[in-house]
């Protein structure tokens, strides 16, 4: 007896259309890239359970990155309601500047990196050996020491990473403030050469994490040679971001204008990312596969 003929499974499910003319266009979009229906697509459903896969998101985003949507914002939101949303809020119109300065007024949450940098310190928070990066330049007497002692200051308050403050919120969670008043105007200490080879050792120390400057700042008048101590916490910057303040200094010695940098901007879009539905979805999963 031969059997019967397979029934298809009628797989229900509801269908969320467009809500406006944002969400009609990414929903076209996506059936365009994934060679959908458009009644098959719901403004809720994830980009790559609908099919996508690298090879879509790449046709996707050379679609949309005209518009701001960037392969990094396909990954982390991708539904249509997410990215319709994040081009909303890209369309109030602030400029970076604009948003920099904003942030600036703000508190801003640490990054998993940061919270790690601060459990190595308490294990050890006498040593210098995880957090300090330090260096002692010493300069000829071809280089102005009144003019580079007003670069170093305009470098360093340039960058509000090296302003930043660590404390805590009323939650009881760690939060960094930007306190440019915590960093005072660095002078000239004179001393001799003889003296900086005696105070070398002296001049590294562990940092307190809380409530003070993540920086320290020193600059020695000899006879002969200017010098530059620069001791930065690893919670403010990595190796990559000293480069960034020597060029500053280097600049601003020249006279030539300083690169803008939105640290508080970016810390600003790492809060909304936390707080995104896909971050919080992707946490819950790892909390209960590996919590």
């Amino acid at each position: 007896k031969s059997l019967p003929d397979p029934q298809p499974i009628q797989n229900e499910r509801h269908v969320t259309a467009p809500r406006n003319d944002t969400e009609t266009w990414l929903r076209d979009t996506f059936a365009e890239v994934l060679n959908l229906k458009h009644d098959q697509i719901s403004v809720e459903d994830d980009f790559f359970e609908l099919g996508g896969d690298s090879l879509r998101s790449m046709v996707l985003t050379s679609k949309l990155i005209d518009h701001g949507v960037t392969s990094a914002d396909i990954y982390s939101l991708r539904s249509i309601e997410r990215i319709a949303a994040m081009l909303r809020n890209k369309e109030l119109g602030m400029s970076l500047d604009e948003i920099e300065a904003r942030e600036r007024k703000n508190p801003h949450y640490l990054s998993a990196m940061q919270t790690k940098l601060i459990d190595y310190q308490f294990a050890k928070a006498n040593s210098t050996m995880w957090n300090n990066m330090y260096y002692l330049f010493r300069f000829n007497r071809k280089t102005d020491p009144e003019r580079l002692r007003k670069a170093v200051n305009q470098a360093i308050h340039h960058h509000p990473a090296l302003s930043m403050k660590i404390g805590f919120n009323e939650f009881g969670e760690l939060i960094q403030v930007y306190c440019p008043e915590q960093l005072p105007e660095i002078q000239f200490e004179k001393c001799s050469d003889m003296d900086i080879i005696r105070m070398k050792d002296e001049l590294v120390k562990p940092f307190p994490m809380f409530n003070s400057p993540l920086v320290r700042v020193r600059m020695f008048l000899t006879g002969r040679y200017s010098y530059l101590f620069f001791d930065v916490h690893h919670l403010a910057m990595d190796g990559a971001c000293i480069g960034l303040v020597m060029s500053s200094i280097v600049k601003a010695y020249r006279g030539e204008p300083l690169s803008p940098d939105y640290y508080c901007a970016y810390l600003a879009h790492e809060d909304r990312i936390r707080k995104s539905p896909q971050y919080l979805e992707d946490q819950a999963y790892f909390e209960k596969k590996y919590g």
